[in-house]
């Protein structure tokens, strides 16, 4: 009989474990859910400028923004990267960019470029490396707003390199292009540099498709590889 009683006193001992055991878990995961969704960053608007009017409309991650001097919280892309519409004169340009959670931005008039999108704090420039994913060996003149370029096909090895930005719109978004010197045909996105993004752009010709990976940052402007200053085969 007290071999009984103990055999099912140990079930319900490792019943209750178990459930304990579960119980906790569940708590974890959803602390750790919730902290992901408590990913946003603050963007504050400032467009004023020379008192013409401009038809120009935001959306950052499906947020609208005015252009007005205000504050937007923004909730983060959790996977890949965030984007910025910007719509002036019915034409729509799309942007990636990679804010960082509870950091401050500014989205500011700039006559140069329209706007320009920099964080309130140690703002840096990034530098970018190419590949290109293919069945031959066609070369492409690729580079960053048309600078930097260099021409290579599925065989180089490519390394991250910087593009000077205009000393007047330097936080402006960034045209990443490859051009096709067969077909002089033209791939690009637009991205704007906020943290000195180490980025590296794969080019799939099969699909005619751009991926694109950040692989870290920039610790100081000493990193900054030109590519003025190096031979290139």
């Amino acid at each position: 009989m007290n071999k009984n009683v103990n055999s099912i006193q140990l079930i319900v001992d490792y019943s209750v474990k178990t459930l304990l055991f579960l119980y906790y878990f569940m708590l974890i995961l959803l602390s750790i859910q919730l902290k992901a969704q408590e990913q946003y960053a603050f963007i504050e608007t400032n467009f004023e400028h020379d008192g013409e009017t401009y038809d120009y409309h935001f959306e950052i991650n499906g947020i609208e923004i005015n252009p007005s001097k205000s504050v937007y919280k923004i909730p983060l892309s959790l996977n890949g990267f965030d984007s910025l519409t910007f719509i002036f004169n019915n034409k729509k340009q799309i942007s990636l960019l990679k804010m960082q959670s509870r950091k401050e931005y500014v989205l500011q008039w700039n006559p140069c470029s329209m706007y320009v999108l920099y964080p309130s704090e140690k703002a840096m420039q990034g530098m970018v490396k190419f590949q290109i994913q293919s069945q031959d060996t066609t070369h492409f003149t690729v580079g960053v707003n048309a600078l930097c370029d260099r021409i290579i096909n599925k065989d180089s090895e490519d390394t991250y390199y910087y593009s000077p930005p205009s000393g007047n719109c330097r936080y402006s978004a960034k045209t990443i292009f490859i051009k096709s010197q067969q077909t002089n045909t033209k791939q690009h996105l637009l991205y704007h540099f906020l943290h000195g993004e180490l980025l590296t752009v794969i080019y799939h010709t099969e699909r005619d498709s751009i991926e694109i990976i950040m692989d870290g940052h920039v610790q100081s402007s000493a990193e900054y590889r030109y590519i003025y200053d190096e031979k290139i085969d």
